[in-house]
């Protein structure tokens, strides 16, 4: 259902908290929007060549002229970006935007304008190929700014008719390309006067570092636009940013609509932010823009192509590595069942989202249940989805999740971890399973992974003390008594110079006192470099391996490619 969300006025009208811009609302594209009309004028593509000096390299971008281009005009531009995944024609391939532009200009929507699609990687092999990850290829696109500045905008304004004002220049984009608009353009006031960021990235940086001074950012901006789809597991940066311009009174347009990460919500972004931006704010007349802000849809009944884990230990578990833009592309048939409330994220307790990092609390890292049901969706049959229940503490003993004894233990523990105990009331043990049955709601618990050790290296009794809690949890989920695989990784192994590597001997004797546990190795997981922690990539490999592990124990074959 649409909510209507009020728009902010600029700074000189303090009480007024909605405008409309050229005297009304712009309405979500109607079918047909982006197709090729006939019978209309129609502007042109061409790629321009331009030599970089902060790159010190030729680079291409893909310019599109207004119907009825002429120099004898001065013209507004447009600088729209691509993806992470795209070069200069990511919008072209997928996006339409001379179609949409045409149509608009025969439907007289938009001022006439020039758009530049360039490449937003900056760097001398710019392609998206290879590692699209690798370290080199996404500080590129930081070091875009400066060529977009220095190069791109000077050769731009040099060679078209080109109104040389900040106020006639704008910039917008998607996903990877949103966050960089963001960034760039409210971190250049100077430069730009309209903003969009469509289905922005985890590349944007914070509120506080976008708009480190609301005041100025009134006084200079003059539309800023933020729009998402309600069912993409990115949406958490675009409502934080919202969240944080709505307090400090900062005008701006947040539309949230149906829909996820795909081109069918950026294209109606540009259609909608392009019929904006290059017109004077009309404040004669007042209105609002639909929000719509849709959790995904609470299931109803259980469904038994609805795998659900529960997943507990220590800091591995938890998340220690930081994680990186590929970890957080959400995968709609992978959800999360919230354990903790966090207001910055947007998430609720006892709610499902889509599963991107952090799955434990708030302000953790990558877990291995991360790259544990991106692996397990890629191999269930399709349709097939996975739900984590995600309950861990840095530190813990394997005692902590005993709930006749774990009042004891909590009585003595270390201050830096009573924090991580409040969130969950005093009691992990108890909130795995208080989300347990919420989950069981919706779907069929297919299995348990553990990853703990690390505080009982020596504790040759750890595997009777774990399965007296695997035999709690089958107990309280009343589910029956040997019935659920338990997957228990090894610590940091001996051949990454593991502190606590003497652990996993005790760790591979699970399965002589568990009939239906199975040890996940992690020989080669590579650590942080302090003996304890696994790094980011071993994190991904430990996951997948838990993955491995479960897929045959469930009736799946692998596929490892």
């Amino acid at each position: 259902m649409l909510m209507k969300h009020l728009l902010l006025l600029p700074i000189a009208l303090f009480t007024i908290i909605s405008f409309a811009i050229a005297q009304h609302v712009v309405q979500h594209a109607p079918p047909g929007f982006d197709s090729l009309r006939t019978g209309i004028t129609h502007g042109k593509i061409d790629t321009i060549t331009y030599y970089s000096k902060t790159v010190d390299t030729k680079r291409k971008a893909v310019i599109y002229t207004p119907p009825g281009y002429s120099k004898k005009k001065k013209y507004p531009v447009l600088y729209l970006l691509h993806g992470i995944g795209g070069d200069e024609r990511e919008w072209l391939n997928g996006g339409h935007p001379q179609d949409i532009l045409d149509n608009l200009y025969a439907e007289r929507k938009i001022e006439p304008m020039i758009v530049v699609m360039p490449n937003g990687r900056a760097m001398k092999d710019d392609r998206a190929v290879g590692n699209i990850f690798d370290k080199e290829k996404v500080e590129a696109f930081s070091t875009f700014e400066k060529d977009l500045l220095n190069d791109l905008i000077p050769y731009v304004e040099k060679k078209f008719s080109v109104i040389k004002e900040k106020e006639s220049r704008a910039i917008a984009g998607l996903s990877m390309g949103g966050g960089q608009s963001l960034n760039f353009g409210l971190g250049n006031l100077d430069k730009f006067a309209w903003v969009g960021g469509f289905s922005s990235a985890p590349n944007t940086k914070t509120p506080e570092e976008l708009v480190p001074n609301p005041e100025e950012t009134k006084n200079k901006l003059k539309l800023l636009w933020i729009s998402c789809g309600d069912k993409d597991g990115l949406i958490t940066f675009s409502k934080r940013t919202h969240d944080y311009l709505e307090n400090h009174n900062v005008p701006h347009i947040y539309y949230i609509e149906p829909g996820v990460h795909d081109f069918k919500v950026w294209k109606n972004g540009l259609y909608m932010f392009s019929q904006l931006i290059f017109k004077p704010v009309d404040t004669s007349s007042f209105s609002k823009y639909p929000v719509s802000m849709v959790a995904p849809k609470k299931m109803t009944t259980p469904d038994s192509t609805f795998y659900i884990f529960l997943c507990f230990g220590q800091s591995n578990m938890e998340g220690n590595p930081p994680y990186e833009a590929v970890d957080t592309i959400p995968n709609k048939r992978f959800l999360l069942m919230q354990s903790v409330n966090c207001p910055d994220l947007d998430r609720q307790q006892g709610k499902w989202y889509n599963a991107i990092p952090p799955l434990c609390r708030c302000k953790t890292g990558l877990s291995p249940a991360d790259y544990f049901g991106r692996t397990m969706v890629e191999n269930l049959p399709a349709g097939y989805r996975v739900g984590i229940v995600h309950v861990a503490v840095g530190g813990c003993k394997i005692e902590l999740f005993d709930k006749e004894n774990y009042e004891s233990y909590t009585a003595t523990a270390p201050s830096w971890m009573i924090g991580m105990l409040k969130e969950y009331d005093g009691n992990p043990y108890g909130r795995l399973i208080e989300m347990a049955k919420l989950a069981q709601k919706d779907g069929v618990i297919k299995g348990i992974l553990l990853h703990q050790g690390e505080s009982n290296t020596g504790d040759t009794l750890w595997p009777q003390k774990v399965k007296k809690i695997y035999d709690n949890i089958l107990n309280d989920l009343q589910l029956k008594p040997n019935s659920i695989p338990l997957l228990a990784g090894e610590v940091v192994h001996a051949d990454q110079g593991g502190v606590c590597a003497s652990m996993n001997t005790i760790i591979d004797k699970l399965p002589l006192t568990i009939s239906t546990a199975h040890v996940v190795s992690s020989a080669g997981c590579t650590d942080r470099k302090d003996n304890l922690h696994f790094d980011t990539e071993g994190v991904r490999e430990l996951g997948r391996r838990y993955a491995y592990t479960m897929l045959p124990l469930l009736g799946y074959s692998i596929d490892k490619k």
